[in-house]
């Protein structure tokens, strides 16, 4: 990582699972939950089309107070599709801005993610407050060892 000015190739993830727009939401919040993902990246042939969230899943989704919301859930699941829920106006950034520049834009726009972008809007990676989180970790460490 550059010392003086991170940036966000420096701590962003490149292995991110996405979506394509035609998927159904049958297993979507499940596998979510199993990986302990909060965003997903919608892509078509690579290139950033949308994203989808699990506030998104949950505007689909019944109330728990109906007597048969599971039930009711499991068809919203089956009968809508990734493409009736995601976000297609999405906040990007590239791999070679500032991190300080990344984190200040996710606070304004109170963001939990950024996908990270090249310049054909091809996805590179994403970069989320879990990931500075861990980055603060790693700094109040160093700092606590005197490093």
């Amino acid at each position: 990582m550059t010392a003086e000015r991170p940036l966000v190739g420096d701590v962003m993830s490149r292995e991110v699972l996405t979506l394509t727009e035609d998927q159904d939401l049958e297993h979507l919040e499940h596998a979510m939950r199993m990986f302990k993902f909060r965003h997903m990246p919608v892509t078509q042939n690579r290139r950033l089309v949308g994203l989808v969230s699990h506030r998104d899943l949950l505007g689909v989704s019944a109330s728990t107070l109906l007597p048969s919301a599971a039930e009711q859930n499991a068809l919203l699941a089956r009968r809508f599709h990734v493409r009736d829920v995601m976000v297609r106006e999405v906040d990007t950034v590239r791999a070679d801005v500032p991190l300080a520049d990344a984190a200040r834009a996710m606070l304004q726009k109170q963001l939990g993610c950024l996908p990270v972008v090249d310049a054909d809007n091809v996805l590179v990676g994403i970069i989320t407050e879990t990931d500075f989180l861990r980055l603060a970790v790693r700094s109040l460490e160093e700092r606590a060892g005197g490093g």
